[in-house]
C-alpha cells in the first residue's frame, strides 16, 4: 500500500457503495488490515459464474443468453449512467445467484473500474497509459493502453455473448500479444463458423458483429441501444439496426458461401 493505491483503492470502494442496482453487488466497508492490506466488505454471493456454467453445461441457448445479457446490460447502463464503466466484464464477472429463491443476475468486480466524470482527482489515480482487463475480452483501443469509454465494454459484452453461445472466445492464439493483434486487425468469425452444429439466427450473428467492430464509433453507443436490438431478436424480430444501411461484416450469404454453406439460416 502506498498513498496513490489507497487514495485509488478508496474512490472506487465510496463510489461503489453509492451505487445500488439489482445486478450489482453492494459494498459496504472498507478499511486496511494490519496496516498493510486494503478491503471491503461486500454481499456474499451463492450461485455460478458464467464461465463456470459454460465449463459443466457447454454453451447456453440463444434464450437463456439472452436472458441474461439482457440483465447485464440493465446493470451496465446504470453504471455507466453513474460515470463507470467496468473494464473487465467477461463470463467470470458475470453470476448466475439464487436471491430469495429467485435467479438473478450480479456483475462481479468493479475493481478496476475507471471514473469518467468525477473529477480530476480521480483520473490523476490512474496513471496514462495503463492496460487492465483479461486480452480475451478487451476492446482494441483498451489493448494498447488508449482512451476508453462505454463502448469499450459493449465490445466485451460482445466477446462474452459470443463465447456464451458457442463455448469459444472470438480471437485465441498462442500469445497474450497474439491475442491483442487479432483484436486489433483480424475480422471476428461468424458464430456459425465456431459452431456450425447450431443454427444461429443472422440477426444475432449481426448484433454479435456490430458489438466487435474494431472502431468504437461502428458499434452499439450504448448498453440501452444493445439490449433494445437483444429484445428484439426475443421477440424474433430482426435487430433495429440491421436496417440502418450500414453492414458491420460482409454480407452473411457471403461468409457462408466461403463456409461453403449458402443456406439462410431462419430468422
Amino acid at each position: 500500500v502506498n498513498e496513490q493505491t489507497w487514495k485509488r483503492f478508496q474512490a472506487e470502494a465510496k463510489t461503489l457503495g453509492a451505487l445500488h442496482h439489482s445486478t450489482l453487488v453492494n459494498v459496504y466497508d472498507l478499511g486496511i488490515h494490519e496496516q498493510s492490506l486494503p478491503y471491503y466488505s461486500m454481499d456474499l454471493l451463492e450461485g455460478r459464474t458464467l464461465e463456470q456454467i459454460l465449463i459443466d453445461d457447454g454453451p447456453l441457448y440463444l434464450d437463456e443468453a439472452i436472458e441474461i445479457f439482457l440483465q447485464v446490460l440493465e446493470g451496465l447502463a446504470y453504471a455507466h449512467r453513474n460515470d463507470i464503466i467496468h473494464r473487465d466484464l467477461k463470463p467470470g464477472n458475470i453470476m448466475i445467484c439464487t436471491v430469495d429463491g429467485e435467479s438473478v443476475v450480479k456483475i462481479l468486480d468493479f475493481g478496476i473500474s475507471k471514473f469518467l466524470q468525477l473529477g480530476r482527482q480521480n483520473q490523476s489515480l490512474t496513471m496514462v497509459g495503463e492496460t487492465f482487463g483479461s486480452p480475451f475480452y478487451m476492446s482494441p483501443e483498451q489493448s494498447v493502453g488508449g482512451d476508453v469509454d462505454a463502448r469499450s465494454d459493449i465490445y466485451s459484452i460482445g466477446c462474452s455473448l459470443f463465447e456464451a453461445l458457442t463455448a469459444y472466445v472470438p480471437f485465441d492464439g498462442e500469445s497474450q500479444m497474439e491475442i491483442v493483434m487479432m483484436h486489433e486487425q483480424d475480422q471476428p468469425p461468424l458464430l456459425a463458423e465456431v459452431d456450425p452444429e447450431t443454427k444461429f439466427p443472422d440477426s444475432i450473428e449481426y448484433v454479435v458483429a456490430k458489438c466487435l467492430e474494431k472502431h468504437p464509433d461502428d458499434r452499439y453507443q450504448s448498453a440501452k441501444e444493445l439490449s433494445i436490438d437483444l429484445k428484439r431478436i426475443k421477440e424474433n424480430k430482426y435487430a433495429r439496426s440491421f436496417f440502418d444501411g450500414k453492414k458491420p461484416f460482409k454480407s452473411l450469404e457471403q461468409r457462408r458461401h466461403e463456409m461453403g454453406n449458402k443456406e439462410a439460416h431462419p430468422t
